[in-house]
């Protein structure tokens, strides 16, 4: 493109100046117009010279001489043939490089132009790129907050269910559980009457059999006791708590209905866990009633 280098008004006058060059160039090589003398030198010499300038016979004065008036109107027609076809058709043609050249500097105009708009437009979406990933940013850190709120809320509401639904386990297996041990309590009492009936004044026929019927009987204890640890952890050791100054003191059994000192300590020990079991059997159905019916929750309490 010409406007690549120079503007167009400077490629104009580069042109010119080509122009101005050719043109004094041109009129440098044409052979000098001559003078009368050698006009009419050159004429009465041949007809050679009058027919190289458009000879007529008309324009030749009775001596055979061409009129000074008459050369210069055929030189004055010469020079205006070549000015209005040679000339005109080198004007012509750097008519056309100029129309080209404007062409192209309004062609380079509008480049500039869109450019400029170009230019102004990628500014433009940039700023709004940049504001637009600021806001993805936002929007991001906001699904991220959500996400993390919505996982914990997810975790919570899993934990929950499942302390519910421990709690509704819990609850079941606390109205099997008071059943079971309603059972146990009404067997232990049972087992304990017939061990007790030394303090009724009834005689013990077989104390072989009474011991392995004691036997029987701690046993049940020891079941009734890991049942209700699940609920009141220190039932076992509260039941099972017989200090030997228990076993001393005032009792009212009938020495003679015993075999030995043996049979009496084990009376006795007998005699007070059973004390000590009805007490804490009411206790323990009130916290188990509790975990089944009033407030569930297996907070605790081994599964077992």
């Amino acid at each position: 493109m010409s406007g690549a280098l120079l503007p167009w008004w400077g490629w104009m006058l580069v042109l010119q100046a080509i122009l101005v060059a050719a043109l004094f160039e041109y009129v440098r090589r044409l052979p000098m117009r001559p003078t009368s003398g050698e006009i009419s030198a050159s004429v009465l010499d041949g007809a050679t010279h009058a027919s190289e300038l458009d000879y007529q016979p008309d324009t030749l004065d009775r001596a055979g001489v061409i009129e000074p008036s008459r050369i210069a109107e055929m030189i004055d027609a010469k020079l205006h043939e070549f000015l209005a076809t040679t000339l005109r058709a080198e004007f012509s043609a750097h008519s056309h490089l100029h129309e080209y050249d404007k062409r192209m500097a309004a062609l380079s105009n509008q480049a500039r132009q869109a450019f400029g708009s170009a230019t102004l437009a990628f500014d433009f979406t940039k700023e709004e790129v940049a504001k637009l990933q600021t806001r993805i940013g936002e929007i991001a850190k906001g699904c991220s907050d959500l996400e993390r709120r919505l996982n914990d809320w997810t975790r919570q509401h899993c934990d929950d269910q499942d302390q519910r639904f421990k709690n509704v386990d819990g609850g079941f297996r606390a109205i099997r559980d008071r059943e079971t041990l309603e059972n146990l309590a009404e067997k232990i009492r049972s087992q304990a009457d017939g061990l007790l009936r030394t303090s009724r004044g009834e005689r013990v026929e077989n104390w072989g059999v009474w011991n392995n019927q004691n036997f029987q009987w701690q046993q049940d204890i020891m079941i009734y006791g890991g049942i209700a640890a699940h609920y009141l952890a220190d039932v076992p050791s509260l039941i099972g708590d017989v200090p030997s100054h228990s076993l001393r003191g005032d009792w009212t059994e009938d020495r003679s209905l015993f075999p030995s000192d043996d049979a009496v300590i084990a009376h006795r020990t007998t005699a007070v866990t059973m004390q000590n079991f009805n007490k804490q059997h009411e206790r323990v159905l009130k916290c188990v009633t509790s975990f089944a019916f009033d407030a569930p929750s297996m907070k605790g309490i081994a599964n077992s």
